[in-house]
């Protein structure tokens, strides 16, 4: 297989999902993995293993990406061991990845990961509970967010934390 040949196997997966033939999009994956070192392709070997509800795989390219500093793959690992999608809730190192997140994604993934940072002092997950710090995360995040460009932010999550803080501060008109 070469490079080319690869890359014309994802483009025609993409294609056509329904017909898709998952056996070589993994095939093309793989080898451009190993041929590229590219965390992109890992990151999407990840994506594909997650829509098969293969966890296991899934964190496994993961990580292989995140060792490449590749970002969008450290908001994903923080959710995997925030939620325990691979059997076991570690919020030590979803804290990690999120923070890792925070500093090295952009738009979207950055503002997820510093939106799961916050819940961490909200709830006092693997941190000390700490609710002024975590009222100035989502404050920063509100105002970061304010005029959101796409669905995929999460600025609907922000929002209404903001509005409870409000009101829990007995600011009603500006909750």
């Amino acid at each position: 297989m070469t490079e080319a040949q690869a890359k014309e196997i994802l483009r025609q997966y993409y294609e056509d999902v329904s017909n898709g033939d998952g056996f070589m999009l993994v095939e093309a994956l793989e080898f451009l993995i190993e041929t590229t070192k590219e965390p992109r392709y890992m990151h999407e070997l990840a994506w594909y293993y997650a829509s098969t509800k293969h966890i296991d795989l899934e964190e496994k390219y993961l990580l292989m990406a995140a060792e490449y500093d590749y970002g969008p793959a450290f908001e994903e690992l923080g959710y995997i061991y925030y939620y325990g999608q691979n059997g076991v809730v570690d919020y030590k190192k979803a804290y990690q990845f999120f923070s890792k997140g925070a500093k090295k994604c952009e738009g979207n993934d950055k503002y997820w990961c510093m939106y799961k940072l916050a819940d961490f002092y909200h709830n006092g997950y693997y941190v000390k509970k700490n609710e002024d710090r975590y009222r100035k995360m989502i404050e920063k995040l509100h105002d970061k967010m304010k005029f959101p460009k796409y669905l995929s932010e999460p600025y609907p999550e922000v929002a209404y934390r903001l509005a409870k803080i409000r009101i829990e501060e007995k600011n009603i008109s500006n909750a």
